[in-house]
């Protein structure tokens, strides 16, 4: 990766193509992959693609520096709680606290990561609590 380029969101993999199954079964063969889409592996047909709208859509929600307050501690969060997350492979997302398990630092949160629900396990320190 040269210097110009930066992690965007660990462990997800970005490409522009036109999907053919060789070029599906390729990602497959990427170690770790376990998912690639809305697609099954061995399944015969293409993934659907994402519209370019989407795309951009989670481009700009990565960049933008969001203008909400973020208040309180890590021990002040519960469930049920909106927070944004500060460090992990989401940062500067936004979603709701769903698990919390104080003994091992740990929040369980659900963001919306490209159109779905994503729950996303985090530790404490990683988010902030919203002022609502």
């Amino acid at each position: 990766m040269g210097k110009d380029k930066k992690k965007i969101v660990k462990s997800y993999i970005f490409c522009y193509c036109f999907l053919t199954p060789e070029l599906v079964d390729f990602f497959y063969n990427i170690e770790g992959v376990i998912n690639f889409l809305n697609h099954k592996r061995g399944e015969n047909k293409l993934p659907d693609f994402y519209p370019k709208e989407v795309i951009k859509k989670f481009f700009i929600q990565i960049e933008k520096n969001k203008e909400n307050i973020v208040t309180g501690k890590s021990s002040d969060l519960k469930v049920g709680d909106l927070v944004r997350i500060t460090g992990s492979m989401f940062p500067g997302s936004e979603g709701k606290i769903i698990q919390l398990d104080e003994k091992k630092g740990k929040v369980k949160v659900e963001i919306e990561f490209m159109e779905r629900a994503v729950f996303v396990d985090i530790s404490i320190n990683e988010c902030q609590k919203l002022l609502v």
